[in-house]
Parts: C-alpha cells; structure tokens; sequence
C-alpha cells in the first residue's frame, strides 16, 4: 500500500496566558519534512494510510519542557508547546511535568521524563509525551478520539525524523493475521487456572458511579523477556536490538501511552517502579517462555515477587513478543489480589503495524486485570472466549475489550469493515466492571484532580417504538470546569442471548443489535448510522434494526476527556404488532420552489397501542439529509399522507424526513431531488384599449 503524505505548514500560532490571547511567534521545535529528505525504513509507512513526516529538534524541546512545572502542585505556569497534526493544523498545549516513574527509579534515569499537556486551541484534546533513550514519542487523544502518534522512525539519531498520523488512518489487514495461542486473549486451559476473588466482578453488570474527580494511581511492574529485547527497535526505527536500556526506554514508551488511555478513561494513573533488573537480553537464560504465555503468568509472578517483592507492586505485566499484530492474556480480576496480580502477560507485534494496536493490546490485558470481560458477540475462530454476561457489542467488536477485527476465517467473518481502525475506548459495561472492582481496593494512592464530574442535563424518555424502524437518541450535559469539552457515547447494552454462529451478527431477532462508535462531539445517536438510513438500506454491519418485540437497553456515557465520565441509561421497547414505519415518497427529479407535494408514508399500524402516534412532522433537509433545518408541517395526523410546498430554496440534495410528533423515531427518503428555481407566473388578462388625447 502507498500511504498518502500530509503537506503540512509550520505558523505563527495564538497562544493563550494568563487568561489573555497574545499574538507572538513561537519556538517551533519540528519542522514539516520534504519526503526527498527522510532517512528511515520504509516499511514504517506500511499499513498506515496517510501520514505526515517532521524533523523534530529534539534537544531544544528537552531542555524547553525541563522547566514545566510539575503537575498537581501549583508551582507554576504550564509551559506552552506548539505541536503539528498530521493534516498539518497546530495545537498549542499548556505543558506539565507528569512522572510515571517512581523516585527510585527516576533517580537512575535522569534522561526519562514524561509530560501532560492540555489544548489551547482545542481544550478536549490532551497529550502525553516521553523523552527517553529512544527520543521523543508522544500521543494525542482529541475531539472523536481520533489518537495522534508520534513516532520515530529515522535510521539514525542524527536524523530526528517521525512520523505523524491518525490512528484511524493506520491499518490492520486481514490476510496478516494468525491464529496461534498468542492471538487470542486467554483460551480453554488457561481459563480453569484465572481466579476470580469473592468479589463478583465477573461479567459484572453493576453500574457504577461516575469518575475522575480522584485521581487512582497504582504501582506497575513491568518486566521485558528477551524476545521483547532484542526486536525492540521500536517501530523500526533502526536501533539494534538486545539493549537492555532501549528496551526499557521502549517500554517506558508504553507505560505512558497506556497512562493517557487510563486516566481519561477510568482516572487511573500507573507509576513504573520496575527497573533494568526486569529487563532481560539472553533468551537462553531469561525466567519466561515467551512462546507459551499462559505459563508466562506464572513466571511472571514467581518473577515479581523475586526481583520486586510481592508487597512493593499493585500490579504486574510482562511484555513479549509475538510477531504479527500481538496477542496477549492476563488474570481477571487481579490488581492488588497478591498471588495473582502478577499475571498480565502481552506480546506486542513485530513493527510492521503501528503502535495503536500493541496500545490497545496492553489495555486490554490490563483491563482484564481490572476485572473486564470480553465484549463482543462472536463464536468465529478465534473469538472462542465470549462471555455471555458482557457480549454487548455485535461480532468482534471496536472497544478496546472487543476482538476488533479478529473473528473472522473460512467459516464466517463477524468483523465490521475490510480494515481495522481501532479507537482507544472501554464499553460502558466493561467501565462499571472496572470501577466496581477498583472500589473494592484500598492499595492505590488517591490524588485530588480539581475537576468536576459532568452532569446529564438531558436523557430522553423511556418509549415504545414500532420494530425495524429507525430512531435517534439525544442527550446533553453540562461540566462546571471552564474549557472542559464533553464528548458523548451512545451504547447498546443488550446482551447476545444465544451463543451467536456466523449468522447471528445480521439476525435481525438477535441481540446485540448496535454496534460502538467513538465518542464525539454530539449528544446525538442515529440507529443505525445515518449513512446507512440515507442509502435506504436502513442496515449496516454490526447496527441493526430490531424486527421482533423486545426491550433495548441503551447508555450515554459523558467523558469531559480530563478523567472525568458519567452516564445515563434509557429503555426503548420495539413493539412486534407495528412497523417498519417508513416515507414511501421517495422524490427524484426536479420540482421547482412554491410548488406542491403529497408525502406518503407507511403508518404500519402506529397509531395502535403500544406506540400510539397520532401525529407526525415533516422536515426538508437541503444537503443530502444531514440537517433538517425547514419544518415544512409541524404536527399533522398521522395517517400516511400529506400535501406540503417546497420553500423556494435552490439545492440538489433535498430529502424529507418524516418523524413521530412526540417519540424519537422516523425515517428519510432514499435519494436526493433538486429544487430548482419557482415559475413564473403569467397572468392571462383582456385586451386594453388605450385611447391618447392630444391636448393643444
């Protein structure tokens, strides 16, 4: 695959200080690279769709952020930095010292620093950043959470050249895959050996309180076998492997990525006090068997509590390697659980993939290790360790404790798209297993954070809707922190009731019915997407329709993207003796302003008890069925039929939606029409006879 390059412009940019926007030219510590000019491997752009380049001037942003106060004390005015997107537009974040590694370990390596940073420009995005022996690496976590990274990938160090992209812009692709125990999350031996303490947190379903005005941070050891060692060129960047500092810089480089992942999704913070002496270079002579994990969380544990001691860590991780795109298992639940708390084990891929997806690995074997489940909704090899309690999300799935584009071979394939775009979120049942567990712990260290938990000001309604018809859900919040930006998550929460096969991903009887999507900017959801109600087939992969009476369960999660989440749970019952309801009009053609339509539509027994509509609205979308700005009639019977008069507005993508008066369902046409300028009007009048007088 050729990836497509971003040409992208270093500027001036607006910084805010002190409560005041200045104008003033910034340092600007990375430069676009011209691709005539990169010295790297270039099989760093493999799998990744577009991407930008930058040299970056490493030493000056080192020394720049060494004078970043430190955050959580007070102690000074966060340091503003200027950093690029990969479509070229600049963010300027207030900077903050944020260590992750413990005193002890920090004194041994003044070259490791790690930074937080919040955006100016754009207050819901947030960076991490880490300085190490490997230079700089960094993620950012923004609106729709769409991650960036940053990654190196010049050959050489005198060469400061990284790459810069999108995380839905890199690539998982099918063919690669395999299926051997280190691809899959657990398996049937290894589920007979994880414990699971008194503390009912398997497939748990309680729902928890809402988070991130504490910050939770635990102590994390991670140990590297030598397999991680000696491949740990990290990303391809060029280093020679078997070096036990590059390796511990490379995961050093994990830890704080995982640390922005957690701690905007769950306020949990992760303090390496692991060293070197977990760091391991001779395969013939490191404690791990690299090739089998499930013995690895025992060696790993018998490990820890040797090098480490058993009292000094909350929780333990061993980074293998694994090759392809990774795999990984872990004990569920086990932080701070002492004979089992030891027992993560990931094996992060050979480089050929980006980042994102050993990020999203870690997280979920670590999230495992805080009591999360599996939520997908599959049986295709190799999605063999569904748990029926927590199978939310259709086929594989898209949250991190998902099987994202995995469930799919000869047999079936339960995966959503031709690639996997991965995004960086927990299901809204796996975040209340999460924190159910972490409230029954007292081995962290709570940190006050100063910020407010958002408050749901707006949930709709529980109602009735008639079945295979689609509706939108929509809610609002509001946060008391001045420049917090909310996101929102619409999840379905109905769980598979059969084991599924390879049909049960478009049964249209069988929940799960509605897929994950990344948390964005609206409080609004469509069921299904709107793309696939606009193209008529009012079904997409993974979001659909429920045809038979049941009762859907649905969660809006608010995130104010600094730590802070709170939630909301509505009902909508589908009723079996009516729908689908459906605008049959369908308009094509040309049809000039001023003039009049009769709509039609399918009633489809709606007006019947237990949805018992009686009235309906019409709407006029101009652009394609996006935005339906024009109420053309506000409240009309129900009945199937209306005449309305198209405004004399120019466009050649109208649509009409017609849409219950008090309930959330509807639908729109299938295709575009035009209207096109209103006729004239000719009037045919009598003759006049003029008679003219002339006047002397």
């Amino acid at each position: 695959m050729q990836p497509r390059f971003y040409l992208s412009k270093i500027a001036f940019s607006i910084m805010f200080v002190m409560g005041t926007f200045i104008v003033k030219a910034q340092q600007t510590y990375f430069t676009s690279a011209p691709t005539g000019r990169m010295k790297m491997d270039v099989s760093m752009t493999r799998n990744i769709k577009k991407l930008s380049f930058y040299l970056l001037k490493e030493d000056q942003l080192r020394s720049y952020l060494a004078k970043a106060p430190l955050e959580f004390r007070n102690n000074g005015t966060p340091l503003p930095l200027e950093v690029p997107l990969p479509n070229g537009m600049l963010e300027t974040f207030a900077m903050q010292e944020s260590p992750i590694l413990s005193e002890t370990v920090a004194a041994k390596h003044p070259e490791i620093k790690t930074y937080t940073g919040k955006g100016k420009t754009n207050s819901s995005y947030t960076i991490r950043i880490s300085f190490t022996a490997l230079g700089f690496n960094a993620i950012m976590l923004g609106p729709n959470h769409d991650a960036v990274y940053y990654d190196k990938v010049s050959k050489d160090n005198s060469d400061p050249l990284y790459r810069v992209y999108f995380a839905s812009d890199a690539e998982k692709q099918p063919l690669t895959k395999t299926f051997g125990q280190s691809s899959k999350c657990g398996s049937p031996d290894a589920k007979n050996r994880l414990k699971f303490p008194d503390k009912d947190t398997k497939g748990a379903r309680r729902s928890a309180a809402g988070s991130g005005d504490m910050l939770r941070t635990f102590r994390l050891a991670v140990a590297a076998d030598a397999e991680f060692t000696n491949q740990v060129a990290y990303g391809g960047n060029g280093v020679s492997g078997g070096n036990v500092n590059l390796a511990f810089a490379g995961l050093v480089g994990y830890v704080n990525r995982i640390n922005a992942i957690y701690r905007t999704e769950l306020s949990v913070a992760f303090t390496l006090i692991s060293d070197l002496n977990l760091v391991y270079a001779n395969t013939a002579t490191d404690p791990y068997s690299n090739d089998d994990q499930i013995t690895m969380m025992d060696e790993n544990q018998a490990n820890l509590d040797a090098v480490i001691g058993n009292a000094n860590y909350d929780v333990g991780h061993v980074l293998g390697y694994t090759g392809g795109s990774g795999g990984g298992i872990a004990s569920s639940p086990s932080v701070c659980d002492d004979p089992y708390k030891g027992q993560g084990v990931s094996g992060v891929g050979d480089g050929s993939y980006a980042p994102v997806f050993d990020d999203q690995l870690i997280a979920h074997e670590m999230g495992h290790q805080f009591g999360m489940s599996h939520s997908y909704n599959s049986s295709v090899p190799v999605c063999t360790t569904r748990t029926p309690e927590t199978s939310v999300e259709p086929g594989s799935g898209t949250t991190i404790m998902s099987y994202g584009f995995t469930c799919s071979d000869a047999t079936g394939n339960d995966d959503y798209e031709a690639t996997y775009q991965p995004f960086l979120n927990f299901h809204t049942v796996n975040y209340d297993q999460a924190q159910a567990y972490i409230s029954t712990l007292t081995c962290f260290t709570a940190t006050a954070t100063n910020n407010s938990i958002p408050v749901i000001s707006l949930l709709p309604a529980n109602t009735t809707i008639p079945k295979s018809t689609p509706f939108a859900l929509t809610g609002t919040a509001t946060d008391s922190d001045a420049g917090n930006v909310l996101s929102y998550s619409w999840e379905g929460t109905n769980t598979g009731l059969i084991n599924p096969d390879v049909t049960t991903l478009a049964n249209t009887a069988q929940p799960p019915f509605f897929r994950s999507y990344e948390p964005v900017a609206s409080g609004t959801r469509s069921f299904p997407r709107l793309t696939s109600i606009l193209d008529g087939t009012n079904s997409a992969k993974g979001d659909k329709l429920p045809s038979v009476g049941i009762t859907t369960t649905h969660r809006l999660t608010v995130r104010d993207n600094a730590g802070g989440v709170t939630y909301g749970d509505v009902t909508v019952t589908i009723a079996d003796n009516s729908g689908p309801f459906l605008e049959t009009t369908n308009l094509a053609g040309s049809y000039p302003g001023n003039s009049t339509k009769t709509i039609t539509w399918d009633v489809a027994n709606t007006t019947a008890a237990p949805v018992s509509c009686t009235s309906v609205a019409i709407l006029l979308s101009t652009d394609g069925g996006l935005t339906f700005p024009t109420t053309l009639v506000a409240n009309t019977p129900n009945d199937g039929s209306e005449t309305i008069t198209l405004p004399a507005v120019l466009t050649s993508a109208a649509r009409i939606k017609v849409q219950s008066s008090n309930n959330i369902f509807f639908d729109i046409s299938n295709t575009d029409f035009s209207i096109v300028a209103p006729q004239a009007v000719i009037c045919q009048c009598p003759p006049i006879t003029v008679t003219v007088i002339s006047a002397k």
